[in-house]
């Protein structure tokens, strides 16, 4: 069974910053995280992974492929910090706007974790923190991989 995630040799360069030979073997199933201080490059690896950003050298690969595929994309789901949410935004204009854009939604599946998760359809804004939010738009989603970028300050990380 190949990685989910794997970086071998990655450097990227900035003026002021670089991550050298940067090497993360992440298997199939598991969930990582990365812990570190303000500029320590946490980000920088996220916007490799979701190839936002492009290694000077080394590679990044996604289920054994080169993560610069588009099909693989598509199963890729990324939650931002600052996730915005218009007002009247609901889990159910989230469905509209977001199976179009995954060909593997699965309504049954989306169905499924509503229920799971509780989530109303009353607006998300109202009652669920934005990065709570994310991570289950990302579980409803059905992703092959999610990566979720957001400070775990004030957060308690056991519950």
């Amino acid at each position: 069974m190949s990685a989910a995630i794997e970086l071998i040799d990655v450097t990227k360069r900035y003026k002021d910053f670089a991550i050298e030979n940067f090497n993360l073997k992440v298997p199939q199933g598991y969930i990582t995280g990365f812990v570190g201080p303000n500029g320590a490059g946490k980000s920088t690896v996220i916007r490799l992974i979701m190839d936002v950003v492009k290694p000077n050298s080394g590679e990044i690969r996604l289920f054994g492929r080169p993560n610069r595929h588009a099909d693989l994309r598509r199963e890729i789901g990324f939650v931002y910090d600052d996730l915005y949410m218009y007002r009247d935004f609901t889990i159910k204009k989230l469905r509209s706007l977001m199976a179009p854009l995954y060909p593997n939604w699965d309504d049954n599946l989306y169905q499924k974790y509503l229920g799971k998760f509780g989530l109303p359809i009353v607006p998300l804004w109202v009652r669920y923190p934005r990065a709570m939010t994310g991570i289950c738009t990302l579980v409803i989603f059905g992703l092959a991989v999610s990566v979720s970028q957001f400070a775990f300050s004030r957060r308690d990380l056991v519950s």
